[in-house]
């Protein structure tokens, strides 16, 4: 299935705010023939700069430097923690508390996930969840709910067995900038018709 196209969610001096699709890659990888964010953008809008990263079959908020100024500001927003991220996802399984945390180590580094239960999915022994990463670490909010037991749907390298879901349902919901700019994606339609 050809990828949905990405919109821009919020234009200004310093950045662009993609909503990026499930299936677009951010940055050319080794993947042929799949669709590259980066490309779209400075063939759309104009010369610009990759902050960050959402995997391949993550959807939302994505966020590019329009200045090689801003883009060093925002490089040490990411590396110090301080931009706020919030995710959306569905997982198996019903946890026994309305919030956890995660505090795993990934690759040998200190990682932590604030988790929240939103909804209990009926008749589906699996909930929404909203996740915030307090580290950065690659694949962290994925690793940290399958080892909890909690693998997210259509997540099949770390343990989803659903075979319903076309994708990883994870979905970079909000982003919050140290100097106090809000950015929302849209709940995705795949994201409603799963939660039915």
């Amino acid at each position: 299935m050809e990828p949905k196209p990405p919109k821009v969610l919020h234009t200004d001096p310093d950045c662009w705010v993609i909503d990026k699709p499930a299936g677009w890659l951010c940055v050319p990888g080794r993947k042929p023939g799949v669709p590259v964010l980066i490309d779209w953008v400075r063939r759309e809008l104009g010369e610009a700069w990759v902050c960050h990263r959402l995997d391949l079959e993550t959807s939302g908020v994505w966020l590019v430097a329009r200045t090689a100024e801003f883009h060093r500001r925002a490089g040490a927003w990411f590396e110090s923690h301080a931009i706020r991220k919030q995710y959306l996802f569905i997982a198996d399984g019903v946890p026994a508390l309305p919030v956890l945390r995660l505090d795993a180590p990934i690759e040998g580094l200190r990682s932590v996930t604030q988790v929240e239960v939103r909804e209990i999915l009926q008749g589906t022994q699996a909930f929404l969840g909203l996740a915030r990463p307090q580290s950065g670490r690659r694949h962290q909010i994925r690793i940290h709910l399958s080892q909890a037991g909690h693998p997210i749907w259509g997540d099949r390298r770390y343990g989803s067995t659903r075979e319903e879901v076309s994708r990883t349902a994870l979905h970079a919901w909000k982003l919050e900038l140290p100097d106090g700019r809000k950015f929302e994606a849209p709940v995705p339609a795949d994201f409603e018709e799963w939660r039915r």
